[in-house]
């Protein structure tokens, strides 16, 4: 499999936000969650059926989406990795994971499917978390390096990453397409691409604080930095800092399909979105002005790639 470096950081760790905690150990699912597990995948399977789709989601029918849920059921991020898993892509993988934040997920997403060598990038540096991580890799024998970067220059070798996974950060990066164009340089002919993102700029909440809903659409920036102040729950501070891209549904496919051959494209509807539609048609006419349906309603995206040479 590739063989990845990464120089590591050390030192105080900065951050915008509070992020969470690594989780306990994993422990078995408790029967509702085993079962939720099991029916929420053909949950999904029949929404994404084209006619289903079509009666339950019409305002997406201009993009070919491959899986489609409504409310998330069956199209979280571990269903993507499942599908990785079980094509052998994550099996001694090289795993370059973008924004890892504290890494709460690095153990269970890669360490625990048999990744060789995990590779973390962010913004800021949290190196205590990194170093457990790293003892834990080493437990299973297996190798972890973290580093500082904005994704814009990795340091990393030509085609030296099986897997770039990237989870709730598409969204708050400002250069986009060289963000991708490195993703693709560094994996490998046959790698992976694999990132799950959202909510969208232009669907209910989407500067992350939901207490507002559409409210970032109707207000001028000033007034709801203010109001996204007084809600609190740290997001009004990415604000501050311009970490939102405000890209729309079709600005993103355009630019993954720059760099990337897309293999699964996956949607999730908003459900505040949807209900916000139904309570109050006045103020959805209003926002139709301005933006497309399928901006108002797509909160997440799941999409799967392999680089194109």
């Amino acid at each position: 499999m590739a063989n990845a470096i990464l120089d590591e950081t050390a030192g105080q760790s900065t951050r915008l936000a509070e992020t969470t905690t690594a989780p306990p150990a994993q422990r078995r699912p408790g029967f509702p969650r085993r079962v939720l597990q099991q029916v929420s995948p053909a949950y999904r399977w029949m929404c994404s059926r084209p006619m289903v789709k079509q009666r339950i989601a019409p305002w997406l029918s201009e993009f070919k989406v491959d899986d489609f849920s409504p409310d998330g059921r069956g199209l979280g991020p571990d269903d993507g990795l499942r599908r990785l898993e079980r094509d052998g892509t994550l099996d001694d993988a090289t795993v370059l994971v973008m924004g890892v934040g504290r890494g709460p997920e690095v153990e269970s997403y890669w360490l625990d499917r048999g990744a060789g060598h995990v590779v973390g990038a962010d913004l800021f540096a949290y190196p205590d978390d990194w170093s457990a991580l790293k003892i834990a890799a080493a437990a299973r024998g297996t190798t972890a390096n973290f580093g500082l970067t904005d994704g814009s220059q990795l340091a990393l070798r030509d085609k030296s990453v099986d897997v770039v996974f990237s989870q709730s950060v598409l969204e708050h990066v400002l250069d986009l397409d060289m963000f991708l164009d490195e993703s693709a340089r560094v994996l490998t002919d046959d790698g992976s691409f694999y990132a799950y993102f959202g909510p969208l700029w232009s669907t209910f909440g989407g500067p992350h604080v939901g207490a507002l809903e559409y409210d970032h659409l109707f207000l001028e920036p000033d007034d709801y930095l203010e109001a996204a102040r007084e809600v609190g729950g740290g997001w009004e501070h990415w604000l501050e800092e311009g970490l939102f891209n405000e890209l729309r549904l079709e600005e993103y496919i355009e630019l993954l399909e720059k760099h990337f051959h897309i293999e699964r494209l996956g949607v999730v509807a908003s459900k505040q979105g949807q209900a916000f539609r139904h309570r109050d048609p006045h103020k959805w006419a209003e926002l139709l002005r301005t933006h497309e349906e399928h901006d108002l309603l797509v909160n997440l995206v799941s999409v799967i790639g392999r680089p194109r040479r």
